[in-house]
């Protein structure tokens, strides 16, 4: 354990995970966007983005038919046009 007590994190077999996935980061802000972006491009994710559940649905249906479907999906819940929760009862 560390001086602080807690356990320390081997986060290794969460980047072998995140390497070569695909995914889709849906947010009506585009800083919430580039942190998401940003985080997981640096593990080696391929990482597409979205400002509202609608835009969200376009490119998930881009992505089956290009047969690369995202492995990840974060959603904001509250969006303009289609919020996460429709977003996600539509999915």
């Amino acid at each position: 354990m560390a001086k602080d007590n807690k356990p320390q994190v081997d986060y290794s077999e969460v980047d072998k995970f995140i390497a070569g996935s695909y995914i889709l980061a849906v947010d009506d802000f585009s800083s919430i966007r580039r942190i998401i972006v940003n985080t997981f491009r640096t593990r080696d994710a391929y990482v597409d983005e979205a400002s509202n559940g609608s835009m969200a649905i376009d490119k998930m249906r881009m992505a089956l038919e290009n047969e690369s479907p995202y492995d990840i999906v974060f959603v904001d819940i509250e969006m303009p046009v289609m919020d996460g929760i429709e977003f996600l009862r539509s999915v």
